[in-house]
């Protein structure tokens, strides 16, 4: 797990000048790698490389040259099958390899298979790949999204980083705030397209890969996600459109014993992939199945959870439990609204853009405590998507009569709901999925984000012009598989994944989701959606699985995660009036009406209704600008690797970059030339 920036410029022909602009960028996302820095440059092309050493300590080190100087590999992440495509390379191509780690493995096989190798792959990735005789440059994304990976072109210049916060440092980075992002975010909780929160900043998508040569770039989709009718599907793909393949539609399979029984070995595998490490591996658990299963698997001596100082929000007791039942040690990160609030501005800034989902903060804070102890976690991200597991999949068979109603009337009826059980069993049954379905945390409605913002910002940007274009091809699928396949393409993503790498990655700490490991995709799309949600309960399969390993009791638990209690906490006048405060400064005033704003918060605040989503949604993305664009913009963000247990190894005082550990890492004079010449690292 790693960090890496890069750009091309012809008009910069100073090679010292790109070297100070890569350690400039490689700066600003150094918490991503503070074990080692690496550096390259040549005609086309400048890399930058912060390192966290996860896998090899000695060597891997980047960015990685071929040996006859005419690739250049940048990668962050891991691979998880990497000894085998190490074997599969030795034995085919008696390739010799001078490092243990995946890094040389990956780069072998792009050049022994090209684009084709990413069909090979198991693991979380974002790389950047580059061809010296050519001059070509390839990014890539891996098929889910668990790695970040951002792109734009200014004044010239295309680069590209693992963090947008990195382009800050270039001196071509013209920074403006994209205003069409601003009303989708109030009903999303994050920004929701490819087109980020800064103007002219793009995300590689998931299972994306960019080519840039000479100026021009290319964008591309490697892999498909599975396609659904009613009672069958297709499995996902590699380059399926690109080379005219074609995936033939296959029954669901509804034995749920035995494919409780598939399920069981292949995430059991997969977990096993996931714990190769050379650095203590820990995990994340909280009270429910999914973590639980997977700490059931890996058996860590190391668990973290997070308890809250409200009563009610907590957790522990089931994790502590859990932790017990597989002779681990837990450790808990205790957080309050004091915690919260002084954290906040941190979040944001390490979240890029602006983000408003409650649980970064506690996942942030959780993260410093595992650091201290562990260098990777494994988490239980991805089990509610891959196999159902929220209250909105939910489709009763009053829901089902229900629906025989005109679409008028229900979707009339859902308008006018209250917040409630209620309001959600009319909203979630408005209408068909691919209109009324935007995922798992829809703040506002368009009208109501639409009342608070001013004009300029009324954008003419539905939720529907980004949800439309990703439910085509799935119109003959349930409703179900329907909302399924749009969490997969935006919830997944856009909010959990981003959260799970930026919180985590904060403190220098990688985070693991074997639940997307794609041979278990393979097995949750093939389910019959009785063994996804079976009556009331959701994750049928899963929890059937989980109960031969934690138990029915833990197994059937309905889902919490790390509820914060927001809501109650700005009921009290101290962080009422936080809220007031942000909302009565000039800042508020040039994108909101702070008069509605104001009477949000004193409804909430008098008990007549919870607002709390929504006005903790516009705070968060006025604490965002204000790190960005405001008066916190130079407060310091640096990493604390004395508070993390981190040797701080970067210690030039301007640039924070041991040059000299870096060429003392050459294994002579000869070789320390080469890397000043920049052909050899």
């Amino acid at each position: 797990m790693c960090g890496f920036v890069g750009f091309c410029d012809s008009e910069i022909k100073d090679g010292e000048v790109k070297k100070n602009i890569a350690l400039a960028m490689s700066e600003r996302i150094r918490h991503r790698g503070p074990d080692g820095y690496g550096y390259y440059s040549d005609e086309n092309v400048t890399l930058g490389f912060n390192r966290l050493k996860i896998i090899d300590l000695v060597g891997g080190n980047q960015p990685m040259v071929s040996r006859d100087g005419r690739y250049v590999l940048c990668f962050n992440g891991e691979i998880y099958n990497y000894k085998d495509l190490r074997q599969e390379l030795c034995e085919l191509f008696s390739e010799d390899f001078q490092t243990e780690s995946d890094t040389e493995v990956l780069l072998k096989m792009l050049i022994h298979y090209g684009d084709r190798a990413l069909e090979r792959l198991r693991g979380m990735f974002a790389f950047a790949f580059y061809d010296r005789k050519s001059g070509g440059l390839i990014l890539v994304r891996d098929p889910l999204g668990i790695k970040p990976l951002y792109y734009g072109i200014f004044d010239g210049c295309f680069m590209f980083a693992s963090e947008i916060k990195a382009f800050l440092s270039h001196p071509k980075f013209k920074k403006e705030l994209n205003n069409e992002a601003l009303p989708l975010y109030l009903q999303f909780q994050y920004v929701p397209t490819e087109q980020t929160a800064f103007l002219g900043v793009n995300r590689l998508m998931p299972g994306h890969m960019l080519a840039y040569s000479e100026g021009k770039t290319s964008v591309e989709r490697y892999f498909d996600l599975p396609v659904f009718e009613k009672n069958k599907y297709k499995g996902y793909s590699f380059f399926a459109e690109r080379d005219g393949e074609k995936r033939t539609f296959l029954p669901y399979k509804r034995n749920a014993k035995e494919i409780s029984r598939r399920l069981d070995a292949v995430l059991s595998k997969a977990v096993e992939r996931h714990t190769v490490s050379d650095v203590t591996v820990g995990g994340f658990l909280s009270g429910g199945v999914d973590s639980g299963l997977i700490a059931s698997y890996a058996k860590p001596k190391k668990l973290f959870t997070v308890g809250f100082k409200d009563q009610g929000f907590d957790e522990r007791v089931y994790a502590m439990h859990r932790a017990q039942s597989v002779g681990a040690e837990l450790k808990c990160a205790e957080v309050g609204a004091e915690e919260f609030f002084e954290s906040l501005p941190t979040v944001q800034y390490h979240s890029d853009e602006p983000y408003a989902n409650l649980s970064a903060v506690p996942l942030y804070l959780l993260s410093r405590e595992a650091k201290k102890q562990v260098g990777v976690v494994l988490s239980g991200e991805g089990a509610d998507e891959l196999f159902g597991g929220y209250e909105w999949y939910e489709d009763s068979n009053v829901g089902k009569l229900y629906r025989f109603l005109p679409g008028a009337l229900r979707k009339t009826a859902a308008k006018r709901a209250l917040n409630g059980r209620i309001g959600d069993f009319l909203r979630r049954n408005s209408g068909d999925a691919e209109k009324e379905f935007i995922g798992q945390a829809k703040i506002m409605t368009e009208t109501e984000a639409y009342s608070i913002l001013n004009k300029q910002y009324k954008m003419l940007k539905s939720p529907l012009t980004v949800t439309e274009p990703l439910s085509r091809g799935a119109e003959k699928a349930s409703q179900l598989r329907k909302k399924m396949s749009l969490d997969m393409q935006l919830w997944l993503p856009f909010d959990i994944l981003n959260k799970a790498d930026k919180m985590t990655m904060a403190s220098s700490l990688e985070l693991r989701v074997p639940y997307l490991d794609l041979s278990v995709l393979s097995i949750a799309e093939g389910c019959g959606e009785g063994l996804l949600m079976r009556g009331k309960t959701s994750k049928y399969v899963l929890r059937q699985t989980a109960a031969t390993h934690i138990g029915d009791e833990a197994a059937s638990r309905h889902k919490k995660g790390f509820p914060v209690p927001f809501r109650s906490w700005i009921r009290e006048k101290k962080y009422a009036e936080k809220l007031r405060s942000a909302f009565l400064g000039e800042m508020c005033a040039e994108f909101f009406d702070r008069d509605k704003l104001i009477a949000m918060l004193d409804e909430h605040v008098a008990g007549r209704s919870n607002n709390a989503r929504a006005l903790y949604t516009v705070y968060s993305f006025l604490v965002w600008y204000g790190v960005f664009f405001g008066d916190t913009e130079e407060k310091s963000f640096t990493l604390d690797t004395a508070a993390l247990g981190i040797d701080k190894r970067m210690n030039d005082t301007k640039s924070g970059i041991d040059t000299a550990k870096v060429k003392g890492n050459m294994k002579d004079k000869e070789d320390e030339k080469a890397y000043s010449d920049n052909s050899w690292l």
